[in-house]
């Protein structure tokens, strides 16, 4: 009888180890559906995927012109001489642009006059720049008009021939010289 009741006792000791561990769990895993948080959600936006053409830089042959000039007449020397324009497209994005594309320049004082140019080769690697070399073309100087500061707009992919992450950065910052 005595074996009987210390196996007794070691019954109950593991049975109340059992429930109270099985309790535990219990407690552990209920959980408050109205209360429960999971901490702030976060609305992550992806990377756009995709070309992204852009205007990089814009150099002239246009010859070099005093500010004091600008709104007088310029020398003698510059009638009938000729400059060059060279303008480098670049894709920022991170896929290839495919197709052609055109740039345009426009001389947005003055007399306007807009230019397009189609692309060197229909493929631009991300990172890779297309160079478009202008020209040569008449400068001007010969009509004795008074010279003003002049603006050339340069816009790539004019027409949207490639889809872009980004259509709104294609257009340069106005690129200004001295001239009629």
């Amino acid at each position: 009888m005595k074996n009987l009741a210390k196996s007794f006792i070691a019954f109950a000791l593991v049975a109340t180890v059992v429930v109270a561990c099985e309790k535990e769990e219990v407690a552990t895993n209920e959980v408050d559906e109205t209360t429960q948080t999971r901490g702030p959600v976060i609305d992550i936006d992806p990377v756009p995927y995709g070309p992204d053409l852009i205007v990089t830089r814009v150099t002239s042959t246009l010859p070099i012109v005093s500010p004091s000039a600008c709104g007088g007449t310029m020398p003698q020397t510059s009638c009938g001489a000729t400059y060059t324009l060279t303008v480098d497209v670049t894709n920022i994005g991170n896929a290839d642009a495919v197709g052609f594309y055109w740039l345009e320049m426009e001389k947005a004082t003055g007399s306007p006059v807009t230019n397009d140019f189609k692309s060197p080769t229909d493929l631009l690697i991300p990172g890779a720049t297309h160079t478009f070399n202008i020209g040569p073309a008449p400068f001007g100087g010969c009509s004795g008009a008074p010279f003003t500061t002049q603006e050339l707009v340069m816009t790539a992919d004019i027409f949207n021939d490639i889809r872009e992450t980004n259509e709104t950065n294609n257009t340069a910052r106005p690129y200004k010289y001295c001239g009629d």
